[in-house]
């Protein structure tokens, strides 16, 4: 008996298929005389099966043929049969007398099961990846059939971390002790993922008898419910690309599902496994997956719409995620056809006052509503529409859709009125079409040049009689020229120069603005402050123009344009915008009929005010164009905007002027002229005040503002002394609150909660819209009431510390235009005062450092948001470093912010005076900033006393901070006599 057992020549270990021809595999290398076969370990008392000696075979198992032998002595077993399984010795004979070492061979007898890998009941096991559908406590059951040795199977939870084993049975049967069935089953697939999870039937033997050993079975779980959001809506056209994402977080594994409107379920489209390898299982070929997940359809039509599911999962995790697809399709032509005008071109159509229209798409999806009205304006009073009728055809998938309906004219100020066919009530954008056309009556009645310029001069007359000095006094309305009194007005001396900077001198009158040959060009540019009456003068102008004033320079002109371009988003045209916002909505003059008499007017000027305000600076609007001089090369025309704010691009020739405010003769001319009339009293009463308040000298250098101080002190007798700006603007608010606090005394008035000292909300609006790079000054009314809650909102308009305007909102880069409400406050200095409170109480928290004007790139902040603060522990509202959050707040360009701020909090005005006191250049301001922390001018004297010392220069290139901050120092100094 013999223990060897083999080595490279012969492995221990073979295996032979039963009902086969197998070999015992020995190759031993060429030149040995023979070799000897035995089917058993016991040389000594068993005989040989199959002798090879010097090529001749003999031996039992040859001459029956069972046996046979190859050249490098490796053995042939016929018709194997489990009998033949067992231990088998070899002797190789290197010479006929010398014998090699025996060599012993367990073989095993195979059989391959019935398929190449464990069968997964109700799949098909032809490869790939099965889906099921299956209750939660579901028996699932996995098989190989009739395999030899016996194969162990058991169930696994494939996830994102690796294999998970399941809870499983394991069966083994024979009928015949040759042949096994293994059967694993488990009744607890969602063990790990509840609605969808991808198991794996894995089979382990040690005989290579399966080509492959997993079997892999995706699992939704039926008892799952699958109630989500609802899906998103997605418009695709008919031939585009459809893709559909799954999920942003990791997937593992996906089912792609499709419900038609044809459907009663959702079916499967595509099952995807990312894993160990990519397995993609398509059901609809046309589709195809990407490794993110996403569902690709490169030629979406028709026969796709549906609802799409995507349900996703990594083993733990699930994810549903929902699209409604529909599919639209563009009419043929593209546009709105009007029965009698050319195609694609823009048409006039020579018509009776009465008659019928017809306008149509065809071969479109969905179908859609047409109407069709008169956008002339004016003209709507006389043309009337009647007996609409709108026809839908289907036409297989698409529709033809057609309105035809009569008209009336029955007469107006002009004979062509402009019509528009469109298409209502949809939600696919491309479908926004709309086609306009011109009706051209066979009468005129009156000439248009003349109606154009009546229409203009109601439009501004309704400006110039509106003019409001005291926003919450609104039942006093002044004509702007009962109240207007000119300030200071420069013009820049480009030709003369002092240390390479251009001077600023005088001009006379506002009146020569259009006639002085100092400034004589066809484009100039007003500057000035806010509130420094940029806008009164405008309708100063416009007055002037519509009553032919003779010592205007505007007598003898034809047309005169006013337009306010913080009214003109998305307004590429100017004829549009005069159609818009100057003429009234009935006009019957068309847009075209502006352009004719622009053209054919031998004299114009335009007035475009409001330049900083004008939010389409970067586009290339008729506006823009207007002042590069591209368009109206020849007419005058005067641009105002704040100096910080100049236009990015204007012609060489354009001359610049500035508005410098009230002196003390514009103050007494105001006085006399809207105020106290000839009463001498009254106005050496409001000089006095002004005199008890030196501090407010500055803010009264405002026009605005003075005249609000001036009509306040006359109508208040209880008006106080004032040491600090802060102190007069708390009251100038409280004077506001106070005005609609008598109003609800009235009998049968609606008493409203006024918000006088909640106003929080408001405050950091306040702050964040000037701490910005792009500093926002006008709001919707929709963002405002969202923002401050309606009744805050509408009690600040009511009190006139906000004011709407109504102005015209484009969408969609088309010409329909809806009218919407913007919101500003009533000058800057309030929208200053609101952000000051909220700086006073950030900077007084403990933690905040104060160097508001650091480096460091702002951090994005929002107002109803996350706190903003940068670094800052959200559990305990602590923060580090806070330095860039007040960056934008330059005092250079908000002194009344900071001025404000440290008449609010103390403890927030010790931060920003120590830190404007270790700046050079805000050494004098920091002085003004203890005045308001303390409100008591004693405390700012010695900075005074020091100021006075010596000769103080205020240089044309000292920082505007600078200078003002000096001249207050210098009024102080003067009020106190200190010498």
């Amino acid at each position: 008996m013999f223990s060897f057992i083999g080595n490279k020549d012969c492995v221990s270990t073979q295996y032979i298929e039963i009902n086969s021809t197998g070999t015992i595999q020995c190759s031993f290398q060429e030149g040995f005389f023979g070799v000897i076969w035995y089917n058993s370990t016991d040389l000594f008392h068993d005989e040989a099966v199959l002798t090879m000696k010097d090529s001749v075979k003999s031996g039992r198992g040859f001459t029956s043929g069972k046996l046979d032998i190859y050249p490098n002595g490796s053995l042939i077993i016929n018709n194997v049969s489990i009998a033949d399984e067992g231990n088998y010795t070899v002797i190789k004979l290197e010479t006929s007398q010398q014998k090699d070492k025996p060599y012993v061979i367990s073989v095993s007898v195979i059989a391959h099961p019935l398929s190449n890998q464990p069968e997964i009941d109700f799949c098909d096991n032809s490869g790939g990846i099965c889906f099921q559908t299956l209750d939660k406590k579901s028996n699932l059951l996995c098989s190989l059939r009739d395999a030899r040795p016996v194969i162990a199977i058991n169930w696994l939870v494939r996830t994102i971390e690796g294999d998970r084993k399941l809870s499983s049975h394991l069966s083994i049967a024979s009928e015949d002790g040759i042949l096994f069935t293994s059967r694993a089953s488990t009744n607890n697939p969602f063990l790990y993922s509840p609605l969808l999870t991808l198991l794996v039937c894995k089979g382990e033997s040690s005989a290579t008898i399966l080509e492959d050993n997993e079997s892999l079975v995706l699992v939704q779980n039926r008892d799952e419910s699958l109630m989500t959001s609802q899906p998103r809506k997605l418009l695709l056209q008919n031939g585009s690309v459809l893709e559909l994402y799954c999920s942003n977080s990791h997937i593992s594994y996906l089912v792609w599902q499709l419900k038609t409107t044809s459907d009663i379920k959702f079916k499967n489209v595509l099952l995807a496994v990312y894993l160990e390898e990519e397995i993609t299982q398509n059901y609809e070929k046309e589709y195809k997956s990407m490794t993110t997940g996403s569902l690709i359809l490169n030629d979406v039509g028709i026969q796709h719409e549906g609802v799409y599911r995507c349900i996703s999962g990594n083993g733990y995790k699930n994810h549903i995620t929902l699209y409604e697809v529909l599919v639209f399709v563009l009419a043929s032509p593209t546009h709105i056809v009007v029965e009698g005008c050319p195609v694609q071109q823009y048409c006039v159509l020579n018509v009776e006052p009465e008659g019928t229209l017809t306008c149509s798409l065809n071969g479109i999806r969905p179908h859609v509503e047409l109407d069709l009205e008169d956008v002339s304006g004016s003209s709507s009073t006389f043309l009337t529409f009647f007996n609409k009728h709108l026809t839908v055809k289907s036409n297989g998938d698409t529709f033809d859709v057609s309105l035809t309906l009569q008209y009336r004219f029955s007469g107006g100020s002009g004979s062509r009125v402009t019509v528009e066919c469109k298409v209502t009530k949809t939600d696919i954008e491309q479908f926004y079409l709309s086609t306009k056309f011109d009706l051209l009556f066979l009468f005129y009645f009156v000439k248009i040049e003349q109606v154009f310029v009546r229409e203009l001069k109601e439009k501004y007359r309704d400006l110039y009689d509106g003019v409001q000095p005291i926003p919450y006094i609104r039942d006093r309305l002044y004509c702007v020229d009962s109240v207007f009194v000119e300030g200071g007005i420069e013009y820049m001396a480009t030709r003369e120069k002092v240390g390479g900077q251009a001077i600023w001198r005088n001009l006379e009158t506002y009146i020569n603005i259009l006639s002085d040959e100092q400034v004589k060009s066809t484009r100039r540019i007003l500057e000035g402050e806010p509130g420094y009456g940029k806008s009164t003068l405008l309708l100063q102008l416009a007055y002037d123009w519509c009553n032919k004033i003779p010592s205007s320079h505007l007598e003898k002109t034809d047309v005169l344009i006013l337009l306010r371009l913080r009214q003109l988003r998305g307004v590429i045209s100017v004829y549009k915008a005069i159609k818009q916002f100057l003429l009234p909505k009935d006009s019957t003059l068309t847009e075209s009929d502006i352009e004719d008499i622009l053209r054919k007017s031998s004299s114009i000027v335009i007035l475009l005010d409001g330049y900083d305000e004008y939010p389409d600076q970067d586009t290339n609007s008729d506006v823009i164009n207007i002042i590069k001089r591209n368009m109206f090369q020849q007419v005058d025309v005067i641009v105002t905007t704040r100096s910080a704010y100049l236009p990015k691009e204007y012609p060489a020739l354009t001359k610049r002027l500035r508005l410098t405010g009230f002196d003390d003769k514009a103050r007494d001319q105001y006085i006399r002229k809207a105020v106290v009339a000839d009463d001498t009293n009254a106005e050496q009463k409001i000089n006095d005040r002004l005199k008890e308040n030196p501090v407010l000298k500055d803010l009264c250098q405002v026009p605005l503002l003075f005249v609000m101080f001036a009509h306040m002190s006359h109508e208040n007798d209880s008006f106080q002394t004032f040491t600090s700006v802060t102190k007069f603007f708390r009251y100038m608010i409280s004077c506001f609150h106070s005005h609609m606090k008598n109003k609800m005394k009235d009998e049968n008035v609606e008493k409203y909660d006024l918000f006088e000292t909640d106003h929080s909300k408001l405050d950091q609006l306040a702050f964040d819209a000037l701490n910005s790079a792009t500093p926002q000054i006008v709001w919707t009314k929709d963002d405002m009431c969202r923002m401050l809650g309606n009744d805050f909102y509408e009690q600040y308009v009511r009190i006139g510390i906000l004011r709407e305007e109504e102005v015209l909102d484009i969408t969609n880069n088309t010409e329909i235009g809806r009218y919407k409400t913007e919101v500003q406050f009533y000058h800057k200095l309030f929208c200053e005062w609101y952000a000051a409170h909220y700086l006073s109480e950030y900077a007084a928290r403990e933690e905040v450092t104060f160097n508001p004007w650091a480096k460091s790139a702002q951090t994005e902040h929002s107002v109803y948001g996350i706190d903003p603060l940068v670094d800052c522990n959200y559990e305990t509202g602590k923060g580090n470093e806070t330095d860039d959050y007040f960056k934008y707040l330059d005092p250079f360009d908000l002194q009344y912010v900071y001025r404000f701020a440290c008449g609010i909090n103390s403890k927030a005005a010790e931060k920003i005076i120590e830190y404007l006191k270790s700046r050079k250049d805000a050494l004098r301001f920091a002085a003004l900033c203890s005045l308001e922390r303390s409100g008591k001018v004693e405390d700012v004297l010695h900075n005074v006393q020091d100021l006075c010392s010596t000769t103080v220069y205020i240089r044309n290139d000292d920082t505007f901070l600078l200078q003002r901050s000096n001249i207050q120092l210098l009024e102080i100094a003067e009020t106190n006599k200190v010498r």
